[in-house]
């Protein structure tokens, strides 16, 4: 597995939220917003992924989950240090949370933000991808992610994945599929889920299009 800083979960009372349960965020301007089929719907940590749903993705042994409103101290990127969503959504964007362990181990990481409108999310989503990209050429000794794969769930829901592999010193340099990262879309909300245990391709893929379909 790879060994990337995991970004430490921690939620101040200033970030507008718990770290357990279901925690609702204050209500956007809905003047501003554009896109009222996203606006009308709740956002908040329900919208994020379940447990249920990682076990239905094959994740070994059962998840608890730490979820609530505000960025929660995670980042949008294990390849640029210290990127965070609040950096790339405008001043105001509301933001959900998740961190999900098997005993003490990080399994699944989600963090997501709900924005003005649809074609905000496309380009700000787009943004955080490039961020991820950057760990696509590494040298053979180093962790990797492979190209990025599209998935449209259904229409203004998409998701953007790559699997994580480590590297070798021999051979190809590219070791198997052990878990990545996506992004998703869903109209005016976007978020990133890291996948930290060992995943099949297959398996970032389901995790991917769910998490996109629960920010609907």
């Amino acid at each position: 597995m790879k060994t990337p800083v995991v970004v430490a979960v921690v939620v101040a009372a200033v970030a507008l939220g718990t770290t357990t349960g279901v925690a609702l965020l204050p209500a956007r301007d809905s003047g501003r917003a554009s896109d009222p089929g996203a606006s009308s719907a709740r956002f908040d940590a329900g919208r994020l992924l379940t447990v249920d749903d990682l076990a239905a993705a094959g994740l070994p042994g059962r998840a608890t989950v730490s979820r609530g409103a505000g960025e929660g101290g995670l980042g949008s990127s294990d390849c640029e240090p210290g990127a965070v969503l609040s950096d790339t959504a405008p001043l105001g964007s509301a933001f959900i949370h998740g961190v999900w362990k098997v005993g003490s181990q990080t399994r699944v990481r989600e963090v997501a933000s709900q924005v003005e409108d649809a074609k905000q999310s496309v380009r700000l989503a787009r943004r955080v991808l490039v961020q991820s990209e950057s760990c696509q050429d590494e040298p053979w000794s180093h962790w990797r992610y492979a190209d990025a794969r599209h998935v449209d769930v259904a229409d203004g829901v998409t998701a953007d994945w790559m699997s994580l592999h480590n590297g070798t010193d021999s051979g190809s340099g590219i070791g198997p599929a052990c878990g990545g990262v996506a992004v998703v879309r869903n109209r005016a909300r976007f978020g990133v889920v890291f996948v930290d245990w060992c995943a099949r391709p297959a398996q970032v893929k389901q995790i991917a299009t769910v998490a996109a379909k629960r920010l609907g």
